[in-house]
């Protein structure tokens, strides 16, 4: 008779395994972001960061209630601003505060998964999530998801913990970090007991009354956290829209480079809506535009939906504010930890886990509850368009789950690997287009950061190179085309050839016959070099 072999080990204390995921990817951010900062894209983020950075500016200059009634959520920029205030305004600032979140987040997720696994897969879990490139891309960036993963992430904790009334405020606090995770409040208040869950209520709400407050003393008090729901709730839902390109419903006249940094969603929502509009009122305005075109054609949103959901699944990272395929010539860790379509690392990882982690039977609680967070995520993002950086939060909350259960069915598991790497090879090359069509040219951006770091002879390549891309998309999206071959024009008139600037403003007109800034720039090239045409 054989003798029976030891038990497995069970889940239990974290130990050190927290502080051992926290030094993983503390290490890799700062390793990250030491090769990324050699670019002029550190210095000079784009789009969201850009406005996060001149937000908290004017927090740390004393403007506390800046931009109140608020249209984005406020707590980051606050975040931000109180570090610019005791530090100063710099990215490795931003980059050190992002990348203490970060490696919290990693120790948060260990200490999650330790408590529901044995101590192998919960390392292997912990390593993937201290590894996952789209989390440590972003500790370089000044965007708020590192921040509002430590929030969500630590709520689901304090109330796995028994800490229902730290689980709450930390949920209110994501809430005005990011609106959607008010979508968990049902799932809290389950996880943390109904009744104990309903009593501390008012500390979930404290938060959002804070922010409310500000809001409503600034003239608008139907604005409760931020009134940019509407707009994107119509860009990502639109006749127009393809599920994923992020992109405002009319052109909002260009930056100059070195200028302070418009919001240009704010600016479209507002110029389009009707005069005399609160920002509140705005909103809603745009959420009733959208819903009356579902109405008119509920089959062609259904299908939109159903692209959706294909992109929420896919394991490539839809470009959002940043392509994280075009930065990875600038970082090593991350060429080596991101791959592109069709074999799109780290996303394929969780389709290589999925076959054994269907076959391991009805979810433990704690898998339960993981899996209808990341559900109520996913959810929210599907409400509105779908990138990489809207749909990672529901990444940290799926890890521990498909680790633990295929852990539990580890040999079948192994077997069907290549079941699941070929669903994901497929589906990525299914969806991979969706990086080039995205609305994020990259090579326009990083043009903008080289004018202002002062190389133009780089900016020149590269909004050429925008130019090029922008033609690759075959539909009437221009993709910063036009923009491009307006700033191509002021690069030529700095350098005292009048004559090409001209060509490249007659360009752009040709290319938007509306657009302003090229058509008012020709005429004063006319006034002032009557000799160009």
């Amino acid at each position: 008779m054989a003798l029976p072999g030891p038990a497995p080990e069970a889940a239990g204390r974290p130990g050190n395994l927290p502080l051992a995921a926290a030094a993983l990817s503390f290490a890799v951010c700062l390793l990250h972001a030491g090769f990324f900062s050699a670019h002029p894209l550190f210095d000079h983020p784009v789009v969201d960061a850009a406005w996060h950075m001149e937000w908290a500016g004017r927090i740390a200059a004393g403007d506390i209630t800046a931009y109140a009634p608020f249209f984005r959520a406020p707590l980051y920029p606050m975040l931000l601003g109180a570090v610019f205030a005791a530090a100063g305004r710099s990215m490795t600032a931003v980059a050190l505060l992002s990348s203490l979140l970060t490696a919290a987040s990693s120790a948060i997720l260990a200490s999650i998964a330790r408590r529901m696994m044995p101590r192998g897969p919960a390392v292997a879990a912990s390593a993937i999530w201290a590894l996952w490139a789209p989390s440590f891309f972003l500790s370089a960036t000044a965007l708020l998801e590192p921040l509002y993963l430590v929030l969500l992430m630590g709520a689901f904790l304090a109330l796995e913990s028994g800490r229902p009334s730290a689980g709450m405020l930390l949920l209110g606090l994501s809430v005005v970090t990011r609106p959607g995770s008010a979508l968990l409040l049902p799932a809290a208040v389950a996880s943390a007991g109904l009744t104990r869950g309903l009593r501390r209520l008012p500390l979930f709400a404290l938060p959002i009354a804070a922010v409310w407050a500000v809001n409503a003393v600034s003239g608008d008090p139907l604005d409760v956290v931020s009134s940019q729901g509407g707009i994107n709730f119509y860009i990502g839902n639109s006749p127009d829209s393809d599920g994923y390109t992020a992109f405002a419903p009319m052109r909002v006249p260009p930056r100059e480079p070195g200028a302070a940094y418009s919001d240009n969603v704010h600016d479209a929502a507002v110029l389009l809506a009707p005069d005399g509009l609160s920002a509140s009122a705005v909103s809603s305005w745009w959420s009733a535009r959208t819903l009356r075109g579902i109405a008119d054609d509920p089959a062609a949103w259904l299908g939109l939906m159903a692209r959706k959901l294909l992109y929420l699944f896919s394991p490539v990272e839809i470009p959002g504010n940043y392509d994280m395929y075009y930065c990875r010539r600038f970082s090593p860790p991350l060429r080596l930890l991101l791959t592109p379509p069709p074999v799109a690392f780290p996303g394929l990882l969780l389709f290589l886990l999925l076959p054994g982690a269907l076959l391991a039977g009805k979810p433990s609680g704690a898998e339960a509850r993981l899996l209808l967070w990341s559900l109520l995520l996913a959810a929210g993002t599907l409400a509105f368009f779908v990138t990489s950086r809207l749909r990672l939060p529901c990444v940290p909350f799926l890890v521990p789950v498909l680790v633990a259960r295929f852990a539990s069915k580890w040999r079948k598991g192994l077997a069907l690997m290549p079941l699941g790497a070929a669903a994901g090879i497929a589906l990525a090359a299914v969806t991979g287009g969706t990086v080039e069509k995205s609305g994020v040219n990259m090579p326009f951006h990083d043009a903008l950061a080289h004018v202002e770091a002062g190389d133009a002879e780089g900016a020149r390549a590269l909004f050429m190179e925008a130019i090029d891309r922008s033609f690759e998309r075959g539909d009437r999206i221009s993709q910063n085309r036009t923009d491009a071959m307006y700033d191509l024009g002021l690069l030529e008139l700095r350098e005292g050839r009048p004559e090409e600037a001209g060509r490249w403003w007659m360009a752009a007109l040709a290319d938007d016959p509306s657009f302003e800034p090229a058509a008012a720039a020709l005429a004063i090239l006319r006034r002032t070099q009557p000799g160009d045409r």
